[in-house]
Formats: C-alpha cells, structure tokens, sequence
C-alpha cells in the first residue's frame, strides 16, 4: 500500500507540475509528481552508477600514474600559513567589490 508523502511546494514549481500533468494527459497531480520524481531518482542513480571509480590493476595504461599519486607525500600546511591565505584572498575580494 502507497505511503503518503506531505510536501510545501512554492507555486512556481506547483504550475510546473500542472503544465506537465496536462501536457503528459496525467489525472492526477499525485500521478505526475509520481512520475517525475521516479525518473529523477532513475537518473540520480544513473549517474551515481556512472561515478563508481573502477579499481585501477598492475597492468593498466594508467597505473603507473595512479601509483605515483598515491606515492607521493602531502605536507601539511601550518595553521598560520592558512590564515595568511585566507586573509590574503579576503582582502582581494574586498578590493574587487
């Protein structure tokens, strides 16, 4: 049995939902909300299957390259050198406005 879903809707999307329950022949309001929130979630997960990194294995094109990344070390920032950036970058927006 469906479950019952409440949402506030703003009136600009409430009249995009009307146009495509009219111009799609849908009866309801609910049956084209349905409609279109399946298919937004059938393309979310489209893409989140599209993103999936693929394990990368000796004997790929790339992997020298992704082994050397994964080599290299990452120094840290000093927390005061940070701040002099963030300042830094603060203040040029300032001056741009």
């Amino acid at each position: 049995m469906p479950k019952a879903l409440y949402l506030k809707v703003p009136d600009a999307l409430m009249s995009r939902i009307q146009y495509y329950r009219f111009t799609n022949m849908k009866e309801t309001k609910t049956e084209a909300i349905t409609e279109l929130l399946e298919r937004a979630l059938d393309e979310f997960e489209a893409r989140q299957k599209g993103l999936r990194i693929e394990p990368i294995v000796p004997g790929d094109p790339d992997y020298a390259i992704i082994k050397a990344r994964k080599d290299e070390s990452i120094e840290e920032l000093p927390w005061d050198e940070v701040e002099k950036r963030l300042k830094r970058i603060k203040a040029a927006r300032k001056v741009r406005k």
